[in-house]
């Protein structure tokens, strides 16, 4: 975690995204703009890691771990997310994909039975389970907030998104 204070900013506009973050401490500015807003790699990562690396503290990049399928099958499913929208986990092999209502799948590594990442972003989320064993929810933990997810356990995991 690169915890020296910071000022952020961030926009985006007809195609274009930018993020600039100042550690005025270190007297360290990084800007990064791309005209790819549908990237596999989120600037505020970019640019948190460069201005990072300026400052003499680099981030550790996250190792993904293989879970056997029968771990991989009780995560998938579909997850609520307040009252209009669900996260959707599917299984491809022993791969886990994660797709947020009609949005982008993208492809999610695990760091352990119950914590999984996005490759190219500070987004991953917690798995959380019942004294059974069985999944429940998941928590998504973004650049700044956390957000709740519940697995329906009635709900059959779409066959193709």
């Amino acid at each position: 975690e690169f915890e020296e204070k910071t000022i952020e900013h961030s926009g985006s506009i007809n195609g274009f995204v930018s993020y600039a973050v100042r550690v005025p401490e270190k007297k360290v500015l990084v800007v990064v703009l791309t005209n790819c807003p549908w990237r596999e790699t989120e600037v505020e990562y970019v640019g948190t890691w460069i201005a990072a690396l300026l400052c003499g503290k680099p981030l550790v990049e996250k190792k993904a771990v293989i879970l056997d399928t029968k771990t991989l099958d009780a995560i998938a499913g579909t997850y609520r997310i307040g009252e209009g929208d669900q996260r959707v986990i599917t299984r491809e092999g022993n791969r886990l994909f994660s797709q947020r209502g009609g949005g982008e799948k993208l492809e999610v590594f695990a760091g352990s039975d119950t914590e999984f990442f996005y490759k190219g972003s500070f987004s991953h989320f917690t798995i959380v389970k019942d004294d059974s064993g069985k999944v429940i929810k998941m928590i998504m933990h973004k650049f700044v907030t956390d957000e709740e997810a519940i697995k329906l356990p009635d709900q059959p995991v779409p066959a193709k998104q």
